[in-house]
């Protein structure tokens, strides 16, 4: 059974409005100035603004769907690998997007023996490889001096 739009309690109301900004966020497009904005909007009607009389909400709490397209149209800051993300645009440098429960295992292809790290520096700092070239081995899923990278989530 679908319930109608008038059911909806504004819990779940802000719980769509949570969700649209954890995209927001995941795919980095909280770093644009167009990204904080629609945050800003969205976080303003959330939670008690919804039953607010203030003059200032005037009652209408409609977001033009426009604006969401627009930003999502943009490029993304994040790229989006699955087990792992990559911020874009920095002139072709990509680094991975902080985490948490992953785990990049290094495989010594000569050896045949099995690395496990919690972040990329330490093991960029352990193997003298720079980060730059251990992300781009997971990119494109390539080996370097030897070694192959992955990340599993933990």
């Amino acid at each position: 059974m679908l319930l109608s739009d008038k059911w909806y309690t504004s819990k779940f109301l802000d719980f769509k409005d949570w969700s649209i900004i954890a995209k927001i966020q995941y795919f980095g497009y909280h770093l644009l100035p167009q990204g904080k904005n629609l945050i800003q909007l969205i976080k303003s009607r959330m939670n008690n603004f919804r039953l607010t009389t203030h003059d200032k909400y005037n009652g209408n709490f409609i977001i033009p769907k426009h604006m969401f397209n627009k930003l999502f149209n943009l490029p993304a800051p994040y790229l989006d690998f699955g087990t792992f993300r990559v911020k874009s645009g920095n002139k072709g440098n990509l680094l991975l997007v902080s985490q948490k429960n992953y785990n990049l295992t290094v495989t010594d292809l000569n050896f045949n023996k099995k690395l496990s790290y919690t972040n990329v520096i330490s093991c960029s700092k352990e193997l003298k490889i720079d980060r730059k070239n251990i992300v781009n081995c997971l990119i494109y899923k390539t080996s370097y001096k030897g070694y192959a990278f992955s990340i599993e989530s933990t």
